[in-house]
């Protein structure tokens, strides 16, 4: 089954599948409404569950029929805070 929107699988271009920690949260980021708390250490893929979410409010923005120009900012350490 597809997760991701035709539109929206260029984000993840050369991602051939999601790891674990992604894939028991994708149910969640996707398809709900509710609140979701990822911690993780570096580099397992806590920005590919934000960019999930970002397309999870842009599909529903769509399906209530606001597409005006949307705008995502997303801000983050440049270094691990740990």
């Amino acid at each position: 089954e597809e997760v991701i929107r035709p539109e929206f699988r260029g984000v993840f271009e050369g991602v051939a599948a999601f790891n674990r920690m992604q894939s028991a949260c994708i149910s969640t980021i996707l398809q709900s409404d509710v609140s979701a708390i990822v911690s993780a250490p570096t580099g397992c893929g806590k920005t590919a569950l934000l960019e999930l979410a970002i397309i999870r409010l842009l599909e529903k923005q769509r399906a209530e029929g606001r597409t005006s120009s949307n705008k995502v900012v997303y801000m983050a350490p440049i270094k691990a805070l740990c």
